[in-house]
């Protein structure tokens, strides 16, 4: 997890990176996964969290991350104590290994992580 200072990203702000192997999807192609991909299939774990009253989607589609083709969802977390977190996630894939990028922000720091985090992130490549 990226830890972005407060007074460039926003109060609590930060971007978290995940891979993960999978050897039944190895054969398959990038193009192949991003048209499985859609905000259910994204979201299924975090909202199995207890914690968790509901997600709404705000956008969610192809787009780039880096020099990769990506999928991406934007949405909000509200939790049971009536807090709510923004989420920007990316996934991509490639040779069985999925990749995904996810910002995080507070709503009133979401627009300043946004701006930030594009600036790291457009320089994202895999080998």
């Amino acid at each position: 997890m990226l830890v972005c200072a407060d007074s460039l990203c926003g109060l609590g702000s930060n971007i978290t990176f995940g891979v993960m192997y999978d050897a039944e999807t190895a054969h398959l192609s990038q193009e192949q996964i991003l048209s499985m991909a859609n905000s259910q299939l994204l979201t299924r774990d975090i909202r199995n969290i207890p914690l968790v009253s509901s997600i709404t989607i705000h956008d969610e589609g192809e787009t780039q991350l880096g020099t990769q083709r990506a999928y991406q969802v934007w949405l909000t977390i509200s939790f049971i104590n009536n807090k709510e977190r923004l989420r920007k996630m990316y996934l991509t894939f490639k040779d069985g290994y999925w990749y995904n990028v996810a910002v995080h922000a507070d709503p009133d720091s979401f627009e300043l992580a946004m701006t930030a985090s594009q600036f790291i992130l457009k320089s994202f490549r895999l080998q």
